[in-house]
């Protein structure tokens, strides 16, 4: 990570380790909806990082939804989030980078 994305947060994320499954959708210039599958990575009350098999253009706003569960708590998280970065890692993958606009969560169990 660089310095400079660590100089814009405002707070650290942490690593998750719950079994999380999102949903990212991104809108094209005809305005129909691309939906993704996105794997939590981290989080903080800013935003979360997550890991996918596409590239994000770094400063779209995207929608983002999911469930996160464990055993005691299931939330559903829906809302929408700017791109802050994205960056190919080994393997093909895309680590991104996303700054909360609007978010809302709701017990589910």
């Amino acid at each position: 990570m660089s310095q400079q994305t660590l100089e814009r947060r405002q707070t650290s994320r942490r690593p998750v380790n719950l079994p999380a499954g999102l949903k990212i959708s991104t809108y094209g210039q005809a305005g129909s909806p691309r939906t993704f599958a996105a794997k939590l990575v981290d989080a903080n009350e800013e935003g979360l990082g997550v890991e996918m098999f596409v590239p994000l253009v770094e400063g779209s706003v995207v929608s983002i939804a999911g469930e996160l569960s464990i055993p005691e708590l299931s939330l559903q998280i829906q809302g929408q989030a700017q791109v802050a970065y994205c960056r190919c890692e080994n393997g093909g993958t895309f680590r991104v980078g996303l700054a909360y606009q609007e978010v809302s969560y709701r017990k589910t169990a």
